[in-house]
């Protein structure tokens, strides 16, 4: 005979633990009075926490050998491409903009960038000065594009090609380029964005461009923070850039490129683009190459009011931050 069944109560089942049938809903429930043990027989094995993975029909020869879903869930992996976890992700790190994902002293630059030479209206696309003379309109962001276009020593990049900080939902550029930004507020710095190809053998990555505030002066540092390193399960590619010497505040791009089993990543070749000097902010990394499959890339804008640079080892306990919180995202650990 068979009957209907469902779980009511979950724990760790051991030698006093019993089923009880409900009366006449077919249902039963857990019970630790042998008297009103009916139907089921006394559980006598090991100690073992169960989970009820759904309603189903018990018969003979049902047994439960899992562990306690329904009220401590275990967290199962989400494995989809990147491309499609962008947004899971993205809402995720929003969590931690004005924590972790900030280097130490940070600068909360201002979000001024005009969208009307007539009319100032606060633009996504670039930042007008961000304060203290940090730009000359700067922080242009775009994907590398299929034309192969480097633009990276210019002062600009069109605002149609670029990134839109406040789109926080996933879009689309050159054609299966998806991207998700943080943010485009005053919680939402440092200003970030994620973006992934959704097929094989595509350039995956962002460059920068813009004027920076130095004009010149002051010096500038690039490097690599990892090459391919394996952090917390990811496979990691980091750079950064950064002007530093002047009165005006530090400015410092960061480009991270991941991969991870669980995407099923390959990394074909990658490059990296410094600029040199200070007076143009950009730089680029990028993932490409026939076989290149499955690389989120990230970049972000982190500044410290000071004429120091940003310590590289800050810069990479922050490309490692990532590496954690996108893990935890996706419950890869």
């Amino acid at each position: 005979m068979s009957i209907d069944a469902r779980l009511f109560n979950t724990g760790v089942f051991n030698s006093n633990t019993y089923f009880d049938e409900v009366n006449s809903t077919n249902k039963f429930q857990v019970t630790t009075i042998s008297s009103m043990a009916k139907t089921f027989d006394e559980i006598t094995s090991i100690d073992v926490a169960f989970r009820s993975m759904s309603d189903g029909t018990a018969i003979a020869n049902s047994y439960f050998d899992e562990v306690n879903l329904v009220t401590n869930p275990l967290p199962v992996a989400i494995t989809d491409p990147p491309y499609l976890v962008l947004d899971t992700v993205a809402s995720y790190l929003r969590n931690y903009t004005q924590t972790d994902l900030r280097t130490p002293n940070f600068n909360a630059y201002n979000l001024d960038g005009p969208s009307s030479l007539t009319q100032f209206i606060q633009s996504p696309y670039f930042i007008l000065d961000g304060g203290g003379d940090m730009y000359d309109g700067g922080n242009y962001t775009a994907p590398w594009y299929y034309s192969n276009t480097d633009y990276t020593g210019g002062s600009t990049i069109a605002t149609t090609l670029c990134i839109n900080y406040s789109n926080t939902t996933s879009n689309v550029l050159d054609t299966n380029f998806y991207y998700a930004s943080l943010g485009y507020s005053n919680t939402a710095r440092p200003l970030t964005v994620l973006g992934a190809r959704s097929n094989t053998g595509s350039p995956t990555g962002f460059q920068k461009a813009g004027n920076s505030g130095a004009d010149g002066g002051g010096s500038r540092a690039n490097g690599a923070i990892y090459t391919g390193n394996t952090i917390n399960g990811f496979t990691v590619h980091a750079t950064y850039t950064q002007s530093y010497g002047t009165s005006d505040p530090v400015v410092c791009d960061v480009f991270i490129l991941l991969g991870h089993p669980n995407w099923n990543s390959t990394f074909d070749k990658v490059r990296r683009i410094e600029v040199a000097g200070t007076l143009v902010q950009g730089g680029a990394l990028i993932a490409f190459g026939a076989n290149t499959a499955n690389v989120m890339a990230i970049t972000t804008l982190v500044s410290k009011t000071s004429i120091t640079q940003i310590p590289v080892g800050d810069i990479q306990n922050l490309v490692n931050t990532y590496t954690t919180l996108v893990g935890q995202s996706l419950n890869f650990f």
